[in-house]
């Protein structure tokens, strides 16, 4: 039998944005089993942030260190896996040979391993003369679709990319030398573009400064759609038998979300059998790590934990408990669930799909430890509410749900109770037992009656009868029944007409309460198009709902959605429940609504998104703290009092201040401390933007090298706040 060709690729990513790449790499290293034999990762090609000899992508992140980029580097080296140096830059001068961090780059990196992608005639000259052992590859941003020009390439450099133009054209292939050629296999760009190369010179002249990014005003049209230059895996194997054609290149450059990426991956690399376990080893490591060494998924998530130390101040339970001994109105309890059948993508609020155990140590484990730990604090409070939310609490069985309630003191008899389901992964014993501790509201999260539309969401849907069943069986039992809807869930303007469809089946339904928001990323996008929606169902729904309380024309709306992110409404032929929400209504409203009354949250895992978040109302301050989890032991962060708020607002002064006073040097990105500071879903849980305000701030690409690094030493001084910490904790009876 003939011994199969191996397929060598060259993968896109790995030294800037595409951190993807790296858990790619490590997938193979650790499952073997779930990869084609004969699809090998040979080479990757991009560029680090910052170097002005790159070409064809604007990175807006800052200058590495040396030792990051060594790092980076090794990281695929040491696996005898090249990096291919896109410095693909076509309008150089002779003036910017000189540049260092690209000379640096050639002194540290170019070993018989790693290549340059190069257009520029001057750059190639300049480093043939000084780097001739470098090896040089002729880049498919130069548009060569004359088959002698290519020819003549292939005379030139180690390896020429191919105009995907030709990738069907057999006998045009069959003129080049196939150890020479590397085939492009799917382009994202319309074939035959006249515009190709003038979209390369205005990228390659904004990162010289030449132009701004604002200014670039071309628009791509959708290549891949009927794109007849892409090739399918089968469509290779065949070049690699027939033309004996073994080198080939993955574009990563329309991969702009993890979801394009890994289409890629498992349609070149992935058995169909191990795709689903491929994609969930992707989700879990997506944002690793891995300079250093090698980590897991469950180490990073501690490694976030350890960020929250150097981000805020770590405080002992004891601390937390004086904080809530002092507290001053009723008082709303979250209890958390980290874990979720599935990763939905629109979602602010997505847990973990569990490992192994997870599930079980959790809520037998470590959330009724946390429980009894407030216990105190949950028999002296007036609890106004009690909301189990995350994540998805019906996952758990009904044995963990009942043994849950039962530490909880008071329950039965106190404060409105809600309970959070997922119509698809749901257990209807859940609902006795949530009808014997007197629960008020049970939320189904359909989030959409159009079941292709979650499917694309990454949500496992649920059908309108199923849904039906559902709510019934919450009103049979005497609770409310609450539907939970959400606009856009994959950025298509067209789902707007799913959206008002959604409405209106869920009327039909005759739940109690509909709520409806939209996608948490794309309010702004797409808010007039739902105000134009919402005014025509305000005029339609009749008059057996009735929306919130101070909703009666259209311009409300508008003003309502502007200071809340949800929607709701209500069946007037079913007796309202309870409405003393302070959870739910704090996270529901914009940061100038978030803290008039004090809410708890009980219970943390590892998540990458989001901390279980806190807020206690006392004489002197209003506390914010968050809850974090390392090795299954709570950690506790003071995040911000009204001492940080002041510190904070004198930072940013100072900080545009800075950038003004540097001109082009640092440019403020984007600053909108009042509607963000109160965020809870970014990665540190509360207060990303103030604690890390150099995360609001770019350099400018025009620079000088000088300028860069005063720029990027400046940003150091607003990476953390100052070692005297903003809090003061005297109040409490804890010493400074």
């Amino acid at each position: 039998m003939a011994k199969k060709i191996k397929l060598q690729f060259s993968i896109a990513g790995g030294l800037s944005i595409h951190k993807s790449t790296l858990a790619f790499i490590l997938a193979r290293e650790q499952h073997s089993e779930w990869f084609y034999p004969e699809m090998e990762v040979a080479s990757v090609y991009d560029c680090f942030p910052g170097f002005i000899w790159n070409g064809g992508r604007i990175y807006s992140q800052s200058v590495m260190s040396a030792e990051q980029m060594i790092q980076r580097v090794n990281f695929f080296n040491n696996r005898n896996i090249g990096v291919n140096f896109t410095f693909t830059n076509c309008a150089l001068t002779a003036k910017h040979l000189c540049d260092p961090l690209g000379n640096w780059a050639l002194e540290k990196f170019v070993k018989p391993i790693n290549a340059i992608v190069i257009n520029s005639p001057i750059l190639e000259e300049y480093i043939r003369q000084n780097y001739p052992q470098c090896k040089m590859i002729s880049s498919v941003t130069k548009v060569i679709r004359d088959i002698d020009r290519l020819l003549a390439d292939t005379l030139k450099y180690d390896a020429v990319v191919v105009a995907p133009e030709f990738n069907h054209d057999w006998q045009a292939l069959s003129k080049l030398p196939v150890d020479k050629i590397v085939i492009l296999v799917n382009e994202g760009c319309a074939p035959y573009c006249s515009d190709k190369l003038k979209h390369y010179k205005m990228y390659s002249e904004a990162i010289l400064g030449l132009a701004t990014k604002e200014s670039i005003k071309y628009f791509c049209p959708d290549g891949r759609k009927g794109n007849k230059t892409i090739l399918s895996r089968k469509q290779l194997l065949v070049l690699a038998e027939k033309l004996k054609i073994k080198h080939f290149k993955l574009n990563g450059r329309d991969a702009t979300t993890l979801e394009t990426l890994l289409g890629y991956y498992k349609e070149y690399f992935v058995l169909p059998e191990f795709q689903a376990k491929f994609e969930r080893f992707m989700r879990e490591n997506n944002n690793l790590k891995f300079w250093n060494k090698q980590i897991s998924a469950i180490q990073w998530d501690k490694n976030i934990v350890d960020r929250l130390a150097k981000v805020y101040q770590e405080v002992l339970f004891d601390t937390v408990k004086k904080i809530c001994q002092k507290n001053i109105t009723p008082l709303a309890v979250y209890i958390h669930s980290p874990f979720c059948p599935s990763q939905c993508k629109y979602c602010a609020y997505r847990g973990r799909v569990p490992l192994k155990g997870e599930l079980e140590k959790y809520y037998n484990e470590y959330l009724p430890a946390q429980i009894n730990n407030y216990r105190e604090i949950l028999q002296a409070a007036e609890v106004s509410s009690w909301f189990f939310g995350g994540g998805t609490p019906s996952l758990m069985t009904p044995e963990m749900l009942r043994h849950i309630l039962s530490l909880l003191p008071g329950l039965k008899e106190r404060g409105e109770k809600i309970f959070e389901i997922h119509p698809a992964n749901f257990n209807i014993e859940l609902l006795d037992i949530l009808q014997e501790y007197n629960f008020h509201n049970v939320i189904v999260g359909v989030q959409s009656f159009a079941e292709e539309t979650l499917r694309k969401a990454k949500r496992i849907p649920a059908g309108r009868e199923q849904i039906k069943s559902i709510i019934q069986e919450i009103q049979k039992r005497g609770m409310a029944a609450w539907v939970d809807l959400v606009g856009y869930v994959n950025d298509d303007p067209g789902e707007i007409a799913v959206l008002g469809q959604d409405i209106y089946t869920a009327l039909e339904l005759e739940p109690d309460e509909i709520s409806i928001c939209i996608n948490y990323f794309l309010r702004e996008k797409y808010l007039q198009t739902t105000l134009e929606l919402l005014t025509v169902v305000l005029q339609t729904v009749g008059f057996g709902w009735q929306w919130e309380d101070f909703i009666a024309k259209p311009a409300d709306i508008r003003k309502h959605l502007e200071n809340f992110k949800v929607l709701r409404l209500y069946n007037k032929s079913k007796p309202l429940v309870l409405k003393q929400r302070n959870f739910l209504n704090a996270l529901a409203t914009h940061t100038e609504h978030f803290v008039k009354q004090s809410f708890l949250g009980i219970g943390s895992y590892q998540n990458q998104t989001h901390g279980t978040i806190s807020c206690l109302v006392t004489e002197d301050y209003k506390y914010f703290f968050t809850e974090a989890n390392k090795d299954w032991q709570p950690r506790y962060f003071i995040t911000h009092t009204a001492d940080f708020l002041a510190e904070a607002q004198r930072l940013l002064s100072d900080m545009r201040d800075t950038a003004a006073s540097m001109k082009r040097t640092l440019q403020i990105k984007q600053v909108c401390l009042e509607r963000r500071y109160y965020n809870p879903t970014g990665t540190l849980g509360l207060g990303e933007d103030i604690s890390f305000l150099s995360a609001t701030l770019e350099r400018d690409f025009s620079s000088s090298l000088a300028e860069r690094i005063k720029c990027e030493s400046l940003l150091q001084k607003y990476q953390l706040p100052p070692d005297k910490p903003f809090i003061d904790l005297s109040k409490i009876g804890v010493p400074k």
